[in-house]
């Protein structure tokens, strides 16, 4: 007799049926909802770089639609949602060392990601929080721990483990030095915003982020389509969405060789 462990399908995660909504479950949530946000925000990037190396013209375009009213509301929900996505990126690679899972450590940590966030504190401290979870709702043997346990491990993701969390890593300074230098380029006319590009520190720490950032984005994407795509189409939309991210990484690097070389 077959045994049924072994057969059923793993059970979904994040699995939103048996527990109710807490703090760390919705800001697990919300780390996906930022990660597709930011994942845009990746197109516009390339879109930018594309017209800086078009012309003055196309520039001018793209740089209209960002200082209209619709762009600037985009713009700081982009930046919102880097935000949150990068304190809750931070929590998770201290986890990752083993440390910070005490029950009050963990809200603690995920009221700190909000108020990082959000640049205001909370007004209620982490210490009154309490457990916001449910038991298990009783369901039919075997239940869904069963059913992971059964199948037992995987055999594989260290590696996409390991991508992402070095790619996280070495985004941040990348990000940091970018989004500093384009605060200050943007201001002084098509000319300079230029020379800063095609400055050959700048082209290398471009390309650099490019390949990282579109490398991060399919990394994450992957696991977004992962927990919630359970169809048959699952394999074709990873397919499709990482040669998406190839495309659009290629797209930015050309383009930034381009302005680099003046062609």
């Amino acid at each position: 007799m077959t045994n049924p462990l072994t057969t059923r399908a793993r059970p979904l995660s994040p699995n939103i049926q048996i527990y109710r909504p807490q703090l760390t479950s919705v800001l697990s949530i919300l780390n996906r909802i930022t990660g597709v946000i930011l994942s845009g925000c990746s197109v516009v990037l390339v879109i930018w770089l594309m017209a800086a190396a078009e012309g003055p013209q196309p520039y001018a375009m793209v740089q209209r639609v960002i200082a209209s009213e619709l762009g600037q509301i985009a713009l700081l929900a982009c930046t919102f949602a880097f935000f949150l996505h990068l304190c809750g990126g931070i929590r998770h690679l201290v986890w990752d060392t083993t440390h910070g899972f005490e029950l009050r450590t963990i809200y603690l940590s995920g009221w700190i990601v909000v108020a990082a966030s959000a640049f205001s504190r909370p007004r209620r401290g982490p210490s009154a929080c309490g457990w916001r979870g449910s038991p298990m709702n009783r369901q039919t043997t075997p239940s869904p721990l069963a059913r992971a346990i059964g199948p037992g491990s995987a055999k594989k993701g260290l590696a996409h483990w390991w991508l992402e969390r070095v790619t996280a890593v070495a985004l941040l300074p990348l990000t940091i030095w970018f989004a500093a230098s384009i605060t200050v380029h943007t201001r002084v006319g098509y000319g300079a915003l230029i020379g800063w590009l095609s400055a050959p520190l700048t082209t290398v720490l471009m390309i650099f982020l490019l390949i990282t950032l579109f490398c991060h984005t399919a990394l994450g994407l992957e696991v977004v389509i992962e927990d919630y795509v359970h169809s048959a189409a699952k394999g074709p939309i990873v397919v499709t969405m990482r040669l998406g991210c190839l495309a659009l990484a290629v797209a930015g690097v050309l383009a930034s060789l381009r302005i680099a070389f003046g062609g």
